[in-house]
């Protein structure tokens, strides 16, 4: 059989943009956003949601005040800004122009506390344009943001057989890390898995939605 290269014709047409970083300001605010999530849990009970075990506030962790949650708060927009700036490098400027520089949105965040079997089911979050998490503390054995592929009809030919099943709906882990930033679109489907260690995984999640 001849075999010959394709790579040059092989076009990716459904691709997602998914931005991981490390937010340069962690070192100086992480002691302070976790104090004041300790606080909170001491305060109140846990929402239940997609969580199962732990505990997670309500979503109005950034009206807590102060300023490290002020500074959490900047540094997700600029996040968000630079992926529209990726995306659309001439519109997105001239949007922003007409808008004075700064685009209506909506920022709603809560903190979530995973033990030792915590997890949180699939689910994505409806009536948003992004979602995200900033991670406080990863210990070893924490549980992994898993994110789906969106195309839900990928698995009706799956033979079993891994290296011809390219179609195949296998979870995307992101191994997070102290002071990292994950943002995706809001429609994705994921999960966190199941935590495995002693010491808790301290993480900030979000939503963003812009408003016209």
């Amino acid at each position: 059989m001849l075999l010959f290269s394709t790579i040059n014709n092989i076009q990716l047409r459904f691709p997602t943009p998914i931005l991981v970083m490390d937010w340069p300001d962690a070192a100086r605010h992480n002691a302070a956003l976790l104090q004041q999530i300790a606080n909170k849990q001491a305060e109140t009970d846990s929402v239940n949601l997609s969580n199962r075990g732990g505990w997670q506030s309500r979503d109005d962790l950034f009206d807590w005040g102060g300023e490290a949650i002020s500074s959490l708060s900047t540094w997700i927009a600029r996040c968000i800004y630079s992926i529209h700036y990726t995306y659309n490098q001439e519109e997105f400027p001239r949007l922003l122009e007409r808008c004075g520089g700064r685009l209506e949105r909506r920022l709603v965040g809560w903190a979530n506390v995973n033990r030792r079997g915590d997890w949180n089911s699939m689910h994505n979050h409806a009536n948003c344009h992004w979602s995200g998490c900033y991670y406080l503390q990863v210990p070893q054995g924490s549980g992994n943001i898993e994110l789906f592929d969106p195309r839900g009809n990928i698995n009706m030919n799956d033979t079993g057989v891994e290296v011809l099943d390219i179609f195949r709906q296998v979870p995307q882990p992101i191994a997070a890390n102290e002071g990292m930033t994950v943002i995706f679109p809001s429609w994705m489907q994921h999960h966190v898995t199941e935590h495995r260690s002693d010491q808790p995984r301290i993480s900030i999640a979000f939503n963003w939605r812009f408003h016209f």
